[in-house]
């Protein structure tokens, strides 16, 4: 056995990762007669319309916002937020963050009496560069009670942990909006915070009543917000979180269509185009495929909004939280890899296991790549953000370079083969063990690296103990630390690895954000600081996640991001195990 290779593989397997439009009209589907939705054309030139607020986001260019706070507050604002422990063992809920006032200012229009809080769910939070969302006229002084900038109240300001190229949550609207779907405006901005550069972040049109108002005319019907398992299921159905019309909190819209899902297989289409916009929603689902957006409500039934559009009286999807796109197959789902379908949730799992739907839906997604996917445009797009962001990953953006020109060719193979099966669950990592809890601590001296990790056996300095199923694994242990300039991500990592009497090969990597790679006590912190822990064997030769390292730090004696700079400390932590160890 090659432990170098097979640390390797282990590696790359462990952290690839966490006006009146009425309902609109599919570009494949006819608009009879005035009483039917609006076509695409009709979409594309209501959004061209002019709108005093297109220059917050504008895409040609990046706001620069200052955000001035008491520092008290904002290390507040920053500590806010639940463990990964906490969202795994299913105690996290719909987390209630505090505002706290500042003084914003947008590209040197200073707006006093704003106040900013932290968002996001698991996948973005961050200690060290938070999201976030500023009202702007949430403390407005009385002579002027309406603040805002270009009639916009509110900003989402997204941190890009997922995309450190900066271009997929702008470039996946822009390609919701090119297929004549309703789908939020976007931009980047650079972000200050009492004089400290955060860097870029995305700056996405949050959907409330003014994105409502914009897109369907109306703003009088329910929005909800689809999260961490809002499905259309008996127990889906309240999951949803409720947006408008919140004293009535009616969900009677939401249970017709679990209703109509349960139908017999020749009448469910029927049933279901009474209460969602059947048409709007095959493409919009071929959309979320076709952009590689697995973390989705057809991936992953996530980050998605649904709005009872009363020109219609009929559900709608609008996409949100788009940080996974252009990636392709799920990178969680230990079953489900194909790029052509995804169809975890509810609506999208029914329709793929009708042959005539299933048959539609790969006629639309092969149409829509031949019309919508242009190699040498979505390129030239990335580039253009790139410039704007001046952060942006070097590794990230050529990543996302050869992603483009490789994905719509692969579309295309996979689709001339036989339709893929999809297994509900595959996307649970269960094991006999799950939720068990393990122990890591361990010490590390070595150097940094620059370039590719490949652990040497060799390597000194490196001891572990790790606990699993309640025993301690015995193991000989080396490693290595550093990070690829190359790679996609610009996380540093400190790689232990174990080699057991039984020629198993324990693996235990730590990812920390630039930021943290530095003297001192680095607290875990969901997926932004974070320990991986798994092991290869000849039973397991692509190696098998046995859990997340949390509740506990890395500290650092000695740390920098400079080549043959030293690299000394310790961790200790607790492993949430998602499998069992042989």
């Amino acid at each position: 056995m090659n432990p170098s290779v097979v640390c390797s593989r282990c590696w790359i397997l462990i952290t690839r990762r966490v006006g009146a439009l009425g309902a609109i009209c599919a570009l494949s589907a006819g608009c009879s007669d005035a009483s039917s939705p609006a076509t695409a054309s009709e979409v594309a030139e209501t959004a061209a319309t002019d709108d005093a607020s297109d220059v917050v986001y504008d895409p040609q260019r990046r706001l620069e916002i200052e955000i001035e706070m008491a520092p008290a507050d904002w290390d507040a604002l920053r500590e806010q937020g639940f463990s990964l422990f906490e969202f795994q063992r299913g105690e996290a809920g719909d987390f209630d963050y505090t505002f706290f006032d500042a003084r914003v200012t947008i590209d040197g229009e200073a707006l006093d009496g704003a106040a900013v809080r932290k968002k996001g769910g698991l996948g973005s939070l961050s200690r060290l560069r938070p999201s976030l969302i500023i009202d702007l006229d949430r403390n407005a002084p009385e002579d002027a009670p309406d603040q805002s900038l270009h009639g916009v109240t509110r900003l989402t300001l997204n941190n890009d942990r997922s995309s450190p190229a900066h271009n997929r949550q702008c470039m996946a609207y822009e390609m919701f909006t090119q297929a004549g779907l309703p789908a939020s405006r976007c931009n980047l901005a650079r972000v200050l915070v009492n004089g400290v550069d955060l860097g870029t972040f995305s700056n996405v049109e949050p959907v409330r009543k003014p994105l409502l108002r914009r897109l369907f005319g109306d703003d009088s019907g329910n929005l909800y917000e689809g999260r961490e398992d809002g499905d259309f299921t008996e127990s889906g159905v309240e999951r949803f979180q409720i947006k408008t019309n919140e004293a009535t909190a009616d969900r009677s819209d939401l249970r017709a269509v679990a209703q109509a899902l349960a139908a017999a297989d020749d009448s469910v289409v029927a049933e279901l185009e009474r209460v969602v916009d059947l048409d709007q929603f095959r493409r919009f689902w071929a959309i979320e495929t076709l952009t590689g957006n697995w973390d989705s409500y057809s991936g992953n039934t996530n980050n998605f909004y649904l709005y009872h559009d009363p020109a219609s009286d009929r559900l709608v999807f609008l996409p949100w939280g788009t940080d996974t796109a252009f990636t392709g197959g799920s990178i969680i789902d230990s079953y489900n890899q194909t790029l052509t379908v995804y169809a975890t949730g509810a609506l999208a799992n029914r329709l793929y296991n009708l042959p005539a739907e299933r048959e539609r839906f790969r006629a639309l997604l092969a149409e829509l790549n031949d019309d919508l996917w242009d190699a040498d445009a979505l390129e030239a797009r990335l580039d253009e953000l790139a410039a704007l962001s001046s952060d942006a990953w070097p590794g990230a953006v050529e990543t996302q370079r050869e992603f483009f020109r490789s994905h719509s060719q692969a579309l295309r193979d996979e689709l001339g083969l036989p339709a893929p099966e999809w297994r509900l669950g595959g996307i649970d990592l269960v094991g006999g063990c799950r939720g068990e809890i393990g122990t890591l601590s361990g010490r590390f001296e070595t150097t940094f690296v620059e370039g590719a990790l490949q652990p040497n056996p060799e390597a000194t300095g490196f001891e572990a103990t790790l606990t699993i199923d309640g025993r301690a694994i015995e193991a000989t242990w080396f490693g290595i630390a550093g990070r690829d300039p190359a790679g996609a991500d610009p996380s540093a990592a400190v790689q232990l690895l174990g080699l057991t009497p039984d020629e198993q090969t324990l693996f235990v990597g730590l990812q920390l954000p630039p930021g943290a790679f530095a003297p001192g006590r680095q607290p875990f912190y969901n997926f932004e600081t974070v320990g991986f822990a798994g092991y290869n064997s000849p039973a397991q030769p692509n190696g098998l996640l046995l859990g997340f390292v949390s509740e506990g730090a890395v500290t650092f004696e000695a740390a920098s991001l400079s080549a043959g700079a030293p690299i000394v400390g310790s961790v200790e932590g607790q492993v949430f195990q998602t499998n069992c160890f042989e």
